[in-house]
């Protein structure tokens, strides 16, 4: 018997795939213990939905589990067009590898392109 792996994936709403690929962008505070990623969906499927009124959490999903950010904002530039970005934090060296471990998860199942990385002050 064979065990079904888990394709890395991103949810705003549990139980549907977000299929737009997001910019990611990494930054670390310099004692690389703290820091943030962000998120930005350029063209998010659900702007124009009613579904979208009730986002309030993105959901980081793989073979090793969830992560989850409630740091998730809905940008409208007109009546149909707008972004959604989100943040997702952590505060130690254990949580960030396990975000990378996500990242690089997500990657390699959505063929993303590179995730850029900045220090912080």
């Amino acid at each position: 018997m064979t065990e079904k792996k888990i394709k890395a994936c991103i949810q705003f709403i549990r139980g549907i795939n977000e299929s737009e690929k997001p910019e990611i962008k990494i930054n670390r505070a310099r004692n690389g213990r703290e820091g943030f990623a962000l998120f930005t969906f350029k063209q998010y499927n659900c702007l124009s939905d009613k579904k979208c009124e009730g986002i309030n959490k993105m959901l980081l999903i793989d073979e090793e589990g969830e992560l989850l950010s409630k740091d998730v904002s809905i940008h409208y530039k007109n009546d149909k067009d707008g972004y959604v970005k989100a943040i997702f934090k952590w505060k130690s060296q254990e949580e960030f590898k396990r975000f990378i471990r996500f990242a690089q998860n997500l990657k390699k199942s959505q063929e993303l392109p590179s995730i850029k990385e900045f220090e912080a002050d």
